[in-house]
């Protein structure tokens, strides 16, 4: 039965954090339900495995992108070094590596932060938040499916615009039922990128963000001896396939011009989470 409950929980984890669906608003209404122990669903060590399979399965769906970013990286970071590199001049990676750094800032300020002091945690159980947000969230998917489209692309990116969309996502990773990506996607298709920028930027900017955090959070790992490490295996391989499944569909549903089909997911969410409540 442990191993049901860790598939289930890798499986929540791994398609929730990349899918527009909210990954803790999905947790916040299976613990209500008492679907996932709460000693699994609150393991910090646990945790921190799972989001590593998730950026993993992200990084196999983005590997083209990723792999261009790093080396587009270490060839900007040698021509600074040498003088030679132009800003305007710089390829479309290069760029979106930079801005992808620059973007993540606000996450990993909040979790820094959040080692300290988590004022969202009274938040992330109440399922009236919860469904409220994830009202928000179809509200925001289908603005941004339904915005002008000046159709920029990375060229047009700048700092401003990186910062933004990081404090989007920065919001998501603390508001239960928003999604970093699905917020990072929607508002820079408001803000009137290209759906094929907005998802690759999107996808970019989860990268540096959730590999800062889980850095932040390394030491939780110091208590996994005792989690039971085929239950762990289990769930950290379902998060990863997930995350993987979960990314490739939405590259499928934005090619498709479908992505706006999530918001009605998200609006189904979000009152299953107010009447669960009232019911519960």
């Amino acid at each position: 039965m442990d191993y049901i409950y860790g598939v289930i929980l890798g499986l929540l984890d791994g398609f929730g954090e990349v899918f527009p669906v909210s990954r803790v608003g999905h947790r916040a209404m299976l613990e209500r339900l008492a679907v996932i122990p709460s000693a699994l669903a609150e393991n910090e060590a646990l945790e921190l495995l799972l989001r590593m399979g998730v950026l993993a399965g992200v990084i196999l769906a983005f590997r083209k992108t990723v792999w261009r970013m790093i080396t587009g990286f270490a060839d900007m970071a040698g021509g600074i070094f040498t003088g030679r590199f132009r800003w305007q001049k710089a390829g479309r990676y290069q760029r979106m590596a930079l801005l992808a750094l620059l973007g993540a800032v606000p996450t990993l300020l909040l979790a820094w932060l959040r080692r300290y002091y988590d004022f969202a945690v009274a938040l992330q159980g109440n399922l009236i938040f919860t469904g409220v947000m994830l009202l928000v969230m179809a509200g925001l998917i289908y603005i941004g499916t339904h915005s002008i489209c000046h159709n920029w692309t990375m060229t047009d990116m700048n700092a401003g615009h990186a910062l933004k969309l990081g404090l989007f996502r920065a919001a998501a990773e603390w508001l239960s039922g928003l999604s970093p990506i699905g917020i990072s996607l929607s508002m820079g298709r408001n803000m009137g990128f290209t759906g094929e920028t907005a998802l690759e930027y999107a996808f970019a900017l989860c990268v540096p963000s959730m590999l800062g955090s889980c850095l932040f959070d390394v030491g939780a790992l110091e208590s996994a001896g005792a989690l039971p490490w085929g239950v762990t295996a289990a769930a950290v391989l379902a998060a990863f396939l997930a995350a993987w499944v979960a990314a490739l569909l939405v590259k499928l549903l934005m090619k498709k011009n479908r992505y706006g089909w999530c918001a009605v997911y998200c609006l189904l969410a979000g009152a299953a989470a107010i009447v669960l409540n009232f019911l519960t």
